[in-house]
């Protein structure tokens, strides 16, 4: 369990070591969880799996640090890139396109690779072919993220 000292309180060394050590180990943590998502995406075919495991990654990854998202931006940013392509279930765009986000609020350096995946297409043809309001204002959101 994490300790943080009251504002009487100094922080000691030992205290900082542990504070340290129990950050890692929920980085660790989330970075494992996020590994095995997207793993776990990969395989998947049933979209109702799919969106379940994109809402997942959504709920996570706001509470990971750099490191672990940028460890594993290689695996993240295509599979989110071609999610964000399916036309045939709104949901599934929507929740690649708040995965997309988070990533790129946590890790600036991130928009790198989206772009390299040709992101900038697919949040174009989003915008030129509204049909769902919640993809088009997440769409804007990321787009202002990528510029």
């Amino acid at each position: 369990m994490l300790h943080f000292p009251s504002g009487d309180e100094d922080w000691e060394s030992d205290d900082m070591e542990q504070y340290d050590d129990d950050m890692e180990q929920y980085d660790n943590k989330l970075y494992e969880k996020i590994e095995n998502v997207m793993q776990s995406l990969r395989k998947e075919t049933e979209p109702s799996s799919q969106l379940a495991l994109l809402m997942e990654l959504c709920r996570v990854l706001p509470f990971c640090s750099e490191y672990s998202i940028s460890e594993l931006l290689n695996l993240l940013s295509p599979l989110l890139v071609e999610y964000s392509k399916n036309e045939s279930n709104p949901d599934i765009m929507l929740f690649s396109l708040r995965a997309i986000t988070h990533v790129c609020e946590v890790y600036p350096l991130s928009v790198e690779f989206f772009v390299e995946h040709n992101v900038v297409p697919t949040l174009c043809q989003r915008l030129f072919a509204i049909e769902y309001l919640d993809v088009a204002e997440q769409v804007i959101v990321a787009y202002l993220l990528l510029s």
